[in-house]
């Protein structure tokens, strides 16, 4: 089991995590099952990088801001925990695998041309993991998409996504 299910089945059972310094604290209302726990532990590095980069939920339990490692604004949770409260992971820092999340959500952007790149990154992001494909022919098939959506050429769209 990949880190990210560790953390999703440990926040399911009411474990919420924190950062204190260099350490990971996790704290349960329940004791975790000896098992989980363990391999939490083994793996503490791991989940560390994980629990640093979570997004900040809003009071529905859904994210609110970007990722803060990344800037990224899309997430997503598995399907076997409920679509609010914790356990949301960014798309760019901690993929899933291929049909192992149910849910996903997008953090509101107000900026348009964050919007137009966001629109980009999700589309990659869908075609990428539910479509299988190579990050590199998700991403290119996402900006024809995206540039067919705004209604530019291939070259301004790439110019767009770019930055430039």
């Amino acid at each position: 089991m990949n880190v990210a299910h560790l953390v999703a089945e440990a926040e399911a059972r009411g474990a919420m995590f924190s950062i204190r310094g260099d350490r990971v604290h996790v704290s349960a209302s329940k004791p975790l099952p000896v098992k989980l726990f363990e391999a939490l532990k083994r793996r503490r590095d791991d989940v560390m990088e994980i629990v640093a980069a979570m997004p900040l939920l809003d009071a529905e339990g859904l994210p609110c801001a970007a990722c803060i490692a990344c800037g990224g604004r899309l997430f997503w949770k598995a399907g076997s925990l409920p679509p609010e409260g914790p356990g949301w992971h960014c798309f760019r820092c901690h993929p899933p695998k291929p049909g192992s999340w149910h849910h996903a959500c997008s953090v509101p952007v107000t900026d348009e041309d964050e919007l137009r790149r966001d629109l980009f990154e999700e589309r990659a992001a869908i075609l990428e993991h539910d479509g299988g494909l190579s990050r590199a022919r998700a991403e290119a098939l996402a900006l024809e998409d995206t540039a067919r959506i705004l209604g530019l050429s291939l070259d301004a769209g790439r110019r767009l996504i770019d930055g430039v």
